[in-house]
């Protein structure tokens, strides 16, 4: 799986279970472009909130 960095999200399609459940309790930040997940290793730089 892409990190959420790299990957480009359609608005007009709605996430999978799978990227549902990375972006709804997020527990880290990139450093790189600020995104969110709860998994360290969906982000290319990870920081812990």
């Amino acid at each position: 799986m892409k990190t959420l960095c790299k990957m480009r999200l359609n608005t007009d399609e709605k996430p999978d279970k799978a990227l549902r459940k990375l972006l709804s309790f997020p527990k880290y930040y990139c450093r790189k472009c600020l995104r969110t997940a709860a998994e360290k290793g969906a982000l290319c730089k990870p920081e812990k909130l």
